[in-house]
Parts: C-alpha cells; structure tokens; sequence
C-alpha cells in the first residue's frame, strides 16, 4: 500500500492531523491528557510544523511534529523532531525509512541552513529508540512532564547514507 507524506497546511488538514494525534496520543505515552494533548498540537502548530502520513484507504496513518531551534554552534538551525506517531496496524521500519526521506527532502528544500537532525523519544518506548538508533547516535537525555527523554542526534548527510544502507539492505 502506498503511503504519502505532506506538510499540514490548511484548517481541515491540521483538524484531521489533530483528530489522529487525539486517538494515538497514548501510544506517545500513556498519561498524555486532553489539556497537554491541546497544549502540544497548539504549539506544534504556532512554532513548528506538522506532517502527515497517509494512505488512500485509512486516511492519515502516521504524524510527526518537528520545529526548528538555533544551533549551539552558530552552524545553521537544528531540526528538531519531537514526536513521530503511526497506527500500530502500519508501524513497519519501511514506512518510517521512508517518512525519515521525505523529512530529508523537506529540510532541504524549505530549511537549507539545517545540517543537523534531533529525534526525541521517551527512553521507556523502546521500539521508537531502537528505530532512531539506527539512524542517529544517542546525545543524551532530558526529563519533560512525563518522564526521561533520550535525545538522539546527527547530521543529515550521515542520516542520509543510514538511509541508502538501510534501502539497500531491503528495507
């Protein structure tokens, strides 16, 4: 099944992404509420950027939520993914390889100055850790509200040659 990859642009787009966030919220993490559910769809929305998943059959499949922040070392924005969602039914190492290209594609095309990439996940998700660690070194750790994040890090061109590998590899 073919699956497509769009930024969220316009009122129905963000109220389907936000309806998907609503229903999936949990498998972020489980005591993720309706005010904080509100509270990081608005934010994500007024500071960053939301991407859908979708296919032709289901609607949206998947959601990833990314801002841009400042480098620490004045070499261009960092992009910084802080939540990626899928349906369970569809969450498969090819859909995120593939997601993870377009995101490439995107950050190049609309952020040229990015060279960097930060993926979040809360260190007790360890199918979503596993999967970053395949693309991105560990960098750390940081508590939020709901407990300790690992902080994955690296810059585009080594993701970039993660991704051929991981292609070439069948994947």
């Amino acid at each position: 099944m073919t699956i497509t990859h769009s930024r969220c642009l316009t009122d129905n787009e963000l109220a389907r992404a936000s309806l998907f966030f609503f229903d999936h919220r949990r498998d972020v993490h489980r005591s993720y509420d309706t005010i904080g559910t509100v509270g990081i769809l608005y934010d994500s929305m007024t500071s960053g950027h939301l991407i859908q998943s979708m296919d032709k059959e289901d609607g949206i499949v998947g959601l990833t939520l990314y801002r841009l922040k400042p480098g620490a070392d004045g070499d261009g924005d960092v992009i910084f993914i802080e939540i990626a969602v899928s349906d369970h039914k569809r969450r498969r190492s090819r859909m995120f390889v593939r997601g993870l290209g377009y995101l490439l594609e995107l950050f190049e095309r609309e952020h040229p100055r990015t060279r960097r990439v930060e993926f979040a996940a809360y260190s007790s998700d360890r199918y979503l850790c596993g999967l970053y660690a395949k693309f991105a070194e560990p960098a750390g750790t940081r508590e939020d509200s709901h407990g300790e994040m690992t902080v994955f890090r690296s810059t585009i061109d080594e993701i970039r040659g993660r991704l051929l590998r991981f292609r070439r590899a069948g994947h």
